[in-house]
């Protein structure tokens, strides 16, 4: 019979029975019930203890399949294959995000390596190594550009702050509301979004053939309204609004300096209130809350915007606010120029818009030659004679005085 810790020995047929007069001397004047509790604790020791060589185990494994994953990367690109980011609406995108917002939580040892804040990268990297996924490498080591000289991408990320956050939140799980602007461009670029490109780091610089072929968003700068002799009133007619109407289209930046998001009845109550503001030239109305949005003359650039419908303030011959008028003659006739800046600034300021940046550097007299209206950020920048011209984006600039409007 063999020894055991509990001060019997096994009987000799191996059952677990108590042989008696076989008890260890140093275990005399227990009796059974206290020997049960020892034989219960060793137990639970000894089952933590499989658990915990269990759990070193499975983390082993995970360090050792996310370590071999990144070989894996490290080789494809070694060999240069090519990558591609994962775009919306493709096999590849809906694999990911269904592992960011489902199969971490679900089945976490699926993903070594990864949590569930995790970038979108990260997962495609991953996903890229099962050929069922059908994803490509994601694209790691691209060229970059500063967030500053990238405007449509910051175009971008305020139509992500102001609608698809609040519409739907869950295609960014690895996000919030507080994440900074360029994690929110790092996370539009992995997911393939053509208007932004990759952010630059802390010590890194542009790239060079990037920041030549920088996209430049096409402003939608609404046509000169017809001169009409009668009332406003007596020249709006319900069927010319209606054909005003583009549905499935937003404007961007969604909301214009000044004016905070309102309710209104319809599309066209949105367009009269937007025509009212100065520098209101285009409006977004989204039909599911009825809240009209409106944006201004020095930007309106077009976005597919699901639930909106949308149009220039103009249309239909309504009458918009005469600094929007001026400022629409002024694009027009070429004394206001779009993406065009001027070095050496004199003064920056806040101003609601392009006229009256104007009207700021008319008041410093020949002191000011030019003005740049910055239009996300509504600031004028004043510059004086001989100040050299330079191309940036979602700037809106001119002298100090433009031909009189007839």
């Amino acid at each position: 019979a063999a020894q055991r810790r509990d001060g019997h020995i096994d009987c000799a047929d191996g059952s677990d029975e108590i042989c008696p007069q076989r008890r260890l001397r140093e275990f005399e004047g227990l009796d059974d019930q206290a020997i049960f509790k020892m034989e219960q604790a060793e137990l639970a020791s000894v089952m933590n203890h499989s658990q915990v060589l269990k759990t070193q185990k499975s983390e082993n494994l995970e360090e050792h399949f996310a370590r071999e994953a990144e070989k894996a990367l490290q080789k494809a690109e070694r060999d240069g294959k090519e990558c591609r980011n994962a775009e919306q609406g493709t096999e590849c995108f809906n694999h990911v995000l269904y592992a960011m917002s489902h199969g971490i939580y679900q089945h976490p040892n699926w993903y070594p390596g990864l949590t569930s804040k995790s970038s979108f990268g990260d997962f495609q990297a991953l996903l890229h190594l099962l050929p069922s996924n059908e994803c490509a490498r994601p694209c790691r080591e691209a060229g970059c550009l500063r967030l500053s000289v990238q405007f449509a991408c910051q175009l971008r990320l305020e139509w992500l702050r102001q609608v698809e956050f609040i519409q739907h939140s869950v295609w960014y799980p690895e996000l919030s509301a507080h994440s900074s602007s360029e994690s929110l461009a790092m996370a539009l670029w992995q997911r393939g979004d053509r208007a932004c490109s990759r952010p630059c780091g802390e010590n890194e610089a542009d790239d060079p053939v990037l920041l030549k072929g920088l996209r430049r968003p096409v402003a939608q700068h609404p046509a000169m309204p017809a001169k009409k002799s009668t009332s406003a009133s007596a020249s709006l007619s319900k069927q010319s609004l209606q054909a005003c109407l583009e549905h499935g289209v937003s404007y961007l930046p969604l909301d214009m300096s000044g004016f905070a998001p309102r309710g209104a009845e319809d599309p066209i109550a949105c367009q009269l209130l937007c025509a009212q503001q100065a520098g209101g030239a285009f409006y977004s109305f989204f039909t599911p809350t009825r809240t009209c949005h409106c944006e201004a003359v020095e930007v309106g650039v077009r976005h597919i915007g699901w639930g909106f419908i949308s149009g220039s303030t103009s249309c239909g011959n309504v009458k918009q606010h005469p600094d929007t008028l001026a400022i629409i003659q002024h694009m027009h006739n070429g004394c206001f120029e779009a993406g065009v800046g001027y070095a050496d600034v004199l003064e920056s300021s806040w101003q609601a818009d392009s006229l009256q940046c104007q009207r700021r550097c008319q008041s410093f007299g020949e002191r000011c030659d030019h003005f740049a209206f910055h239009s996300l950020g509504q600031s004028c920048q004043l510059s004086g004679p001989g100040a050299a011209r330079s191309y940036i984006v979602g700037v809106v600039s001119g002298p100090r005085s433009c031909p009189v409007l007839v």
